[in-house]
């Protein structure tokens, strides 16, 4: 997984990480409540789809509501006026009282605080509608592992003192020997926000390689390989799989990076899930990215179980 990736991908793995690791976010929104179920993101009358709205109970009296999340890695001066439209939308829909959030993923400078105010004329106040406001940088990294959440590691990288080569071997390592590959994977996504420079980049591959290789010696592989040479494709698979693609390479491999990624994701799933097969045989050729297609290809690769690979495939253009 290269440091460019694009928006559908950031956005498909943020809403992977939200549904796999509900409880541990939930956990860091709000106190006191355990996850009842997913709930629609998608709001049939407009084109809104938040991040995440999930029902929730309270341990204590058994109440149940909804908590909406979003996160946020830009900086969005109208983020609290979206909130607020998701916010009605979800209590329209589901009838319960919704809590909103949002979760800053990395500084992004000044923006709104809640609660929202409109004013209306000079003696009355036409709206106020407060929010939670998360920022990661100002979270120190300790603090989140103190909770003995698993699932809040991989945003770790983006507190306060997570961002260091230290923390993130400790990070790798600590989820590796968990055999935690699907935080490992959002954890290697995270990673790019922070570490961007060439050389970093190099090392971030280097410390996630030890949980890559292993699947590289495999009889599988060994024939992919051979299969791309067979076909003049060997080259451009090899650097899809261990150097992520960047725009700008030369243009004689573009089309046998994008074959061999395609063939190789379609060819582990058969392996790894053979029911989602006809499924990846119908998804995987429509997407012509090859840094999408990586970034596929290693989610695959390290996927938990079947569900979390049929989510990835669904999100790929029908």
């Amino acid at each position: 997984m290269g440091a460019a990736f694009v928006m559908g991908d950031w956005d498909d793995s943020i809403k992977i990480y939200l549904r796999e690791q509900a409880q541990a976010l939930i956990n860091l929104v709000i106190e006191g409540v355990r996850v009842v179920r997913h709930a629609e993101t998608e709001f049939k009358t407009s084109s809104l789809e938040a991040d995440a709205v999930i029902e929730v109970e309270d341990e204590e009296t058994g109440e149940h509501s909804m908590v909406h999340i979003e996160f946020q890695s830009t900086r969005d001066p109208l983020i609290a006026e979206r909130l607020l439209e998701y916010h009605v939308k979800a209590r329209l829909l589901h009838k319960l009282l919704v809590d909103s959030c949002v979760i800053y993923l990395r500084e992004v400078g000044d923006v709104p605080e809640p609660p929202l105010r409109w004013k209306k004329g000079r003696r009355r106040e036409g709206l106020w509608f407060d929010y939670g406001s998360i920022k990661l940088s100002d979270i120190a990294v300790e603090r989140l592992k103190a909770t003995g959440e698993v699932g809040l590691r991989p945003i770790g990288i983006l507190a306060k003192g997570g961002a260091t080569r230290s923390e993130m071997e400790a990070l790798v390592s600590d989820l590796g020997s968990r055999e935690e590959y699907g935080l490992l994977a959002l954890s290697r996504l995270f990673a790019d926000l922070v570490f961007k420079q060439a050389e970093e980049q190099e090392w971030i591959e280097r410390i996630f390689a030890m949980f890559t290789d292993p699947f590289a010696e495999t009889p599988t592989y060994q024939r992919l390989v051979r299969q791309g040479r067979e076909q003049g494709l060997q080259e451009g698979l090899q650097q899809g799989l261990q150097q992520g693609l960047q725009q700008g390479k030369q243009e004689g491999l573009q089309e046998g990076m994008q074959q061999g990624l395609q063939t190789a994701v379609i060819d582990v799933i058969r392996v790894k899930f053979p029911s989602l097969t006809p499924l990846a045989r119908q998804r995987v050729p429509n997407e012509t990215q090859s840094d999408a297609l990586n970034l596929l290809l290693k989610a695959v690769v390290i996927a938990p179980d079947e569900t979390a690979v049929r989510i990835l495939l669904e999100s790929l253009a029908a």
